[in-house]
């Protein structure tokens, strides 16, 4: 099993950011390129993930998150929608995160080291919703970034509250 120290998003983002992703889908059928969705319910933003976890672990992980979740709620707001071209996001598909980001990255810091976990290398603050399941050539890749500009409004002035990290269970 795996699992994820993430942020759940509110049901009314989910199904607002449900919305511009069925968007994001047209383009991607339109191409004929296949994608594995992410149901809306599902979005969060995941700070660490764990491949197995034992029961020990589980409860030490959220005895710490107790003590660690903050009674201070930070803004969000989304930035734009990207897929991943790295080698470790390769073919994701996710909204960036613009004001909060930097709030996000300085937690994953200090949970790193108040949990001992190995820090990976870059954070990209994000929220995924899809991952294609083929190699795009670079005129796929192209043409998705260019039907991507159009969706840009919808995305911009995006804003909601985060509060507390939880330890999910990833299906």
């Amino acid at each position: 099993m795996k699992y994820s120290l993430s942020f759940l998003l509110q049901q009314n983002i989910c199904m607002q950011l449900g919305g511009i992703s069925k968007e994001v889908a047209r383009i991607f059928q339109g191409q004929e390129i296949p994608v594995r969705w992410i149901d809306p319910k599902n979005y969060n933003i995941s700070l660490h993930r764990y491949q197995k976890l034992s029961f020990l672990h589980k409860v030490f992980l959220r005895m710490k998150l107790k003590n660690l979740s903050t009674t201070t709620t930070t803004a969000i707001s989304l930035h734009r929608i990207k897929m991943g071209d790295s080698k470790r996001m390769r073919g994701l598909i996710y909204f960036s995160i613009d004001e909060g980001g930097e709030y996000l990255r300085n937690l994953k810091s200090e949970l790193g080291k108040d949990l001992k976990i190995k820090e990976t290398s870059v954070f990209v603050p994000n929220i995924v919703i899809g991952r294609v399941s083929k190699d795009l050539t670079k005129q796929e890749y192209s043409n998705i970034l260019k039907d991507f500009e159009s969706l840009q409004e919808s995305i911009n002035g995006v804003q909601f509250p985060i509060k507390t990290i939880e330890l999910i269970e990833i299906l």
